[in-house]
């Protein structure tokens, strides 16, 4: 009768009244039903993966840690998937640039959002979950840029994969050479470093001139860019750029150090010749359709050294002579001695060039004809240096060699025996001066060796990915870090397989471990006592900080972990997985898992606990904000849960953090956030290689209805990362930030200080 359309109701009859109240009770219940109905759903679904996990997965837990590897010899199988798992986590870094890299894959600069950034930019799951904490009021300071900033005071690491001859002697006491997007000189003495910021990418070629005290590094890029810089001040002498594409595989200084050589890696492998002096490029020419990988100044005698120059790459070498703004090349004769291969790197002594080539031979040219070879190496020479009368080669197979200019060896160094992980720790750079040799190795490691005690000292020491890869884009990446709980120091996980700890202080690394496995994430208990690490292929450890013995290893599922964090009161830990789920484990019973938090419909990559230990919230890679509570069970009301106080913000979404995406960002384009110790700052890692602070709640002018920022809120901006930061962490007493890098696979100290 209410419904007919002749007999409409009065709106405000007392009839109507009660039809509002009880169709409003019904949609309560309806709404109610829905929510338990999904509690249920998910319980569901734990328990049936408790019920149906296969218990051979896990290691016996009264037997420790179990063989080397960890697991039984039927796990290959997991090995083999996890390691796979890994890859949608990995970013492309720049095109192979080595001739031992396969493929010629070059990087789509220009390519389009893919369907996962898109979601993140029309779907937005995760406001529905947003709201206020109770009776907040927003502070107009909060907006404005922190009254602190970021320096840069150490980093840890050393790029070697796809470079070679990149680590100089400036005087006995000081060294330099390039990490990430940063020129660093070294000073031994007393473990300090200085910092050229000119670079926006990946730094991949540097050339020391002594005499000039000049320092030119080649970058990666679309356009990228090669910038000369004077050593003592750091200051930046000239910029070239426009000419080359994709990268500039290397750099040379003439003899006189009046012009600087260069080649690029775009189609026709240009040459390039600048005059350092004006600041003009001389001369350029197309190199040929077949790689370049390293260019010298031809300083013979037979020679000029500041017009004659020699490039070498796939199957050719080429001498080249400058002619006014003329460049042209004859061939290499390598006739019948000689074998045509990949030529890896040269260098000029009095009597003629020498070329190290791929099968581990040195060829001795006299002009442009090949007249003697030299068997030096087992496997490529990647490096060869003539100094003092002495010429010095570093190969593949981890011996640096010392030689008489003829070609008689005179002293050789295996520095495998210096690096406790890997067998072969091939040599990619060399220099010489005062009776000490300075090699950079592929382990990120920088070696000091002193001729008159053949002392041999590790001068820098980093992480360096997967070595047994020959594929660049599959040498892993650096992501977990986490403090150590009232100290200044931190540790750090890569899947180079290795644990390391290191002291802020002292700026070093104080501890190595091999843990066996590519680790992804690592957590450090409130009370300093247990490390806990996840793994690429599903599995996590656990390790005893006092002798960082491993105490067990337990895997419950294929995929990785992204994420792992005990709870503050150090009787649980929550492992991450992206199996879609994560799992729960009472730390006061041997780590038995206890329960599952299940719901997400992705890979869950954050995750934060309570003050309290009862509560943790999560977001996954399709962007959902969700909160489960110790026992594994979802919390479907948000809005219970607002007052939560959390013991860290590593969650990149939500109310207190809505503020720190850049704008037209996708999902990707942050990949970490960490909470200050005395929760008055922000640290944001974003995929342009920027490190962020903002003030705390980074919440800005809220979001509109459509989930868009209405103003973003200031910060302090520090660079120097080449690419995506990957993680970042105030220590204890929020002095210093430690942030790290992916592909760069470097770890940056970074010292709190005021910002004015």
């Amino acid at each position: 009768f209410f419904s007919c359309p002749f007999f409409p109701p009065d709106s405000e009859s007392p009839q109507m009244a009660e039809i509002d109240v009880l169709t409003q009770h019904v949609i309560k219940q309806e709404e109610l039903i829905s929510q338990l109905k999904s509690v249920v759903d998910q319980q569901a679904l734990a328990l049936q993966i408790l019920k149906e996990e296969d218990d051979d997965l896990l290691l016996d837990d009264g037997e420790g840690a179990g063989d080397a590897a960890g697991y039984e010899s039927g796990d290959e199988e997991f090995d083999r998937v996890g390691a796979l798992s890994h890859a949608a986590m990995q970013k492309e870094d720049e095109p192979p640039i080595d001739a031992t890299e396969k493929g010629e894959k070059d990087v789509d600069f220009d390519a389009e959002p893919t369907e996962e950034e898109r979601n993140f930019m029309s779907v937005k799951p995760w406001l529905g979950a947003m709201c206020p904490p109770t009776d907040f009021k927003k502070d107009p300071a909060l907006d404005e840029a922190p009254s602190v900033k970021l320096e840069l005071e150490h980093v840890y690491g050393y790029r070697a994969r796809t470079c070679r001859n990149n680590v100089y002697w400036i005087d006995d006491n000081t060294i330099v050479y390039f990490a990430a997007a940063v020129g660093i000189v070294h000073k031994i003495s007393n473990n300090t470093q200085q910092f050229f910021f000119g670079h926006s990418d990946d730094i991949v070629s540097l050339d020391y001139h002594k005499k000039r005290g000049l320092v030119a590094t080649g970058q990666l890029g679309k356009d990228p860019k090669i910038c000369v810089w004077d050593v003592y001040s750091m200051e930046q002498v000239h910029c070239f750029s426009g000419y080359h594409q994709r990268a500039v595989v290397d750099v040379s200084f003439s003899a006189d150090g009046s012009r600087l050589a260069s080649v690029g890696l775009d189609d026709d492998h240009s040459v390039a010749v600048y005059n350092i002096d004006s600041g003009a490029m001389v001369a350029e020419a197309k190199g040929g359709d077949r790689r370049i990988l390293s260019v010298c100044w031809n300083t013979c005698r037979d020679a000029n050294g500041n017009t004659d120059f020699i490039t070498v790459g796939r199957k050719h070498i080429q001498f080249w002579q400058l002619e006014g703004t003329r460049l042209e090349y004859k061939k290499g004769i390598l006739g019948r001695k000689g074998e045509i291969q990949t030529f890896l790197t040269a260098a000029c002594t009095s009597d003629g060039a020498v070329v190290g080539t791929q099968d581990g031979s040195m060829y001795f040219f006299r002009r442009n004809k090949l007249r003697r070879i030299v068997q030096a190496h087992n496997g490529m020479i990647y490096s060869l240096k003539f100094e003092g009368q002495m010429l010095f080669s570093g190969g593949r197979d981890g011996l640096l060699t010392m030689w008489s200019p003829n070609g008689s060896k005179v002293a050789s160094f295996d520095l495998n025996k210096y690096d406790s992980g890997e067998s072969k720790n091939s040599v990619r750079a060399i220099d010489f001066l005062d009776n000490k040799i300075v090699a950079g190795t592929i382990t990120s490691t920088i070696y000091g060796i002193d001729l008159s005690t053949n002392e041999v000292s590790v001068l820098q020491v980093g992480h360096f990915g997967n070595l047994k890869t020959r594929d660049p884009h599959e040498y892993g990446e650096l992501w977990g870090l986490c403090p150590v709980p009232k100290e200044l120091s931190f540790a750090s996980v890569c899947e180079d397989g290795t644990l390391r700890v290191w002291d802020v202080q002292q700026r070093r690394m104080v501890k190595r471990v091999e843990i066996g496995s590519a680790a992804l994430c690592c957590h450090m208990s409130s009370d300093g006592a247990l490390l806990a690490v996840g793994f690429s292929n599903g599995a996590f450890a656990i390790y005893d900080t006092s002798d960082y013995t491993e105490i067990l290893r337990k895997r419950h599922h294929k995929r990785r972990v992204p994420c792992i964090k005990f709870s503050p009161d150090c009787t649980m830990l929550a492992v991450a997985s992206a199996q879609n789920v994560i799992d729960l484990y009472d730390a006061t019973r041997g780590f038995r898992r206890v329960g599952v938090c299940a719901g997400h419909s992705s890979a869950v990559l954050h995750l934060d606990w309570d003050k309290a230990s009862q509560y943790i919230q999560t977001v996954s890679q399709a962007y959902e904000l969700l909160w489960y509570d110790k026992k594994g069970m979802q919390e479907p009301n948000s809005r219970r849960l607002k007052d939560l106080q959390y013991a860290t913000q590593e969650c990149t979404l939500g109310w207190n953090v809505q503020g720190i995406w850049p704008k037209f960002s996708d999902g990707s384009d942050i990949n970490m956030v960490n909470l200050s110790n005395n929760e008055k700052y922000l640290v944001s890692c974003e995929d342009s290689g920027k490190v962020k602070i903002f003030n705390y709640p980074c919440i800005g002018s809220g979001l509109d209805r459509r989930g868009k920022l209405r103003r973003r809120p200031e910060s302090q901006i520090a660079r120097g990362h080449s690419s995506h930061v990957t993680n970042a962490a105030f220590l204890h007493n929020d002095s210093y930030v430690i942030s790290t890098g992916g592909a760069d696979l470097c770890s940056f100290q970074w010292k709190v200080v005021p910002a004015n």
